[in-house]
């Protein structure tokens, strides 16, 4: 796997010991040209399915706006051996620049996200990359790394190692993502799940099956209309999400345009993998995942039908059913990635783990006066996105409660209180250096 020099900046830095080279690519004809060499790094390297080329070009190209690349890229001898996809923010207030925020391509989106390295090189690109960010913090202010994971074991030591430089590190709590190690077996999957697990989900299978035509849909690498799979899953999810006071994501033109791109070039790759459930010829439940490296990414299942058909749970029924395929095809774990929703842990007796974000910045005067005003503007962009979501909960309690006038106050007064204690908690725990504040909202799509 060899890189041309010359679609390169010139090198910053040298690693004396290996003499590898950190170069930065900020151009989008620069990130078209890593194509190749991309994908061929990540078949070497210990990723997921979010650091390969085909999600972050996509994220990039519909969710990059007017933000900046900035790709750490090293190279030993011409070849590349390790890449750290990045791009800079600039955080602006009244027109005037309060600080470059240093960020993950992905984010946001990716539930896992990681430097991609070659192996053994692990330990050396991590130095390179510290002392490049270190020697150049001229062009940044605060370095954030979301989505930090035990799987995402790289991440976890750049938070690390930098703990040991003269940088201020703030670690916050994340979401919490689940998933569920595969045995060899059907049957020893159902014996995994416990008795009354077992039960209920023979319960609600027989079920549906008498009383409704029962029919499971795959589409995969074979799909020959993308767009329109994802549209119907799209449907189906926001319908959901609609049909309970929310707001879907998928109203956004090009969120719905990147799913359809990510999804053709995952089909391309046998990567895509979308079930359906269709009851009496109608599809009612959707699972949307991807398969990479014998792993199953749940990246949104739901579910959207009638009144008695949502008495036996479809969607439910649908992951058991996409576990069962999966466990054919060799699958060794269903991930079913972030959320904390109790089925995960009740049904399908999930694993737990949480990620974590840290932010980086150098402490000196002006560099804590950046860091208290970048707290402050963020806390002012989120503070309509918790309003906004507390009064789409309010539309939920509405349709799903029916509560009286009194029971309608007691529940207004209560979100007021969680909202100004969302204000104090924000500050104190964000400006605290151990800092764990309120967990990120999960991936709403």
């Amino acid at each position: 796997m060899t890189v041309d020099s010359n679609k390169l900046n010139p090198p910053l830095l040298v690693d004396q010991e290996r003499q590898l080279r950190v170069s930065v690519i900020d151009t989008e004809d620069s990130f078209d040209g890593m194509e190749e060499v991309w994908k061929a790094l990540v078949e070497e390297a210990q990723v997921t399915i979010f650091q390969t080329y085909e999600w972050q070009r996509t994220w990039w190209k519909y969710l990059g706006g007017n933000r900046k690349l900035y790709i750490l890229v090293g190279t030993d001898g011409g070849r590349i051996i390790g890449i750290l996809p990045l791009f800079k923010q600039s955080v602006n207030f009244l027109g005037v620049k309060v600080a470059t925020w240093l960020r993950y391509i992905g984010t946001g989106l990716s539930d896992y996200l990681e430097p991609i390295i070659m192996p053994g090189y692990e330990e050396s690109f991590v130095r390179v990359v510290l002392e490049h960010l270190d020697r150049n913090r001229k062009h940044w202010d605060i370095f954030e790394m979301s989505d930090v994971n035990v799987f995402t074991p790289l991440s976890r030591e750049l938070v690390d190692r930098l703990r040991n430089t003269s940088c201020s590190v703030r670690e916050y709590q994340g979401t919490l993502c689940s998933h569920v190690p595969l045995p060899q077996t059907w049957d020893g999957f159902l014996q995994q799940l416990g008795r009354h697990a077992r039960h209920e989900l023979k319960r609600k299978t027989e079920k549906l099956m008498e009383n409704f035509k029962f029919e499971v849909e795959k589409f995969g690498e074979q799909v020959t209309d993308v767009g329109a799979a994802v549209e119907t899953f799209a449907s189906i999810h926001g319908g959901r999400w609609k049909g309970l006071g929310y707001e879907s994501a998928f109203d956004n033109p090009e969120h719905l345009d990147f799913h359809i791109q990510v999804a053709e070039k995952f089909a391309s790759r046998g990567w895509l993998q979308i079930y359906f459930l269709k009851l009496n010829g109608k599809r009612v439940a959707v699972n949307f995942s991807f398969v990479f490296h014998n792993r199953i990414y749940v990246y949104q299942a739901n579910a959207n039908g009638s009144g008695e058909a949502m008495r036996y749970s479809p969607g439910y029924v649908l992951h058991s059913q996409a576990i069962k395929k999966g466990i054919e095809e060799g699958a060794q774990i269903y991930d079913m990635l972030r959320g904390k929703e109790a089925y995960k842990y009740k049904d399908f007796k999930c694993v737990q783990t949480s990620n974590t974000m840290a932010r980086i910045y150098y402490p000196s005067a002006s560099g804590n006066i950046r860091f208290r005003l970048f707290i402050l503007l963020e806390f002012a962009r989120k503070v309509p996105i918790r309003v906004n979501r507390e009064y789409h909960e309010f539309k939920r309690y509405l349709i799903t409660e029916k509560p009286s006038s009194a029971m309608m106050f007691k529940f207004l007064g209560n979100k007021i209180k969680d909202l100004a204690k969302f204000g104090v908690s924000y500050f104190s725990k964000s400006l605290s250096r151990s800092a764990k504040p309120v967990k990120e909202d999960s991936r709403q799509e």
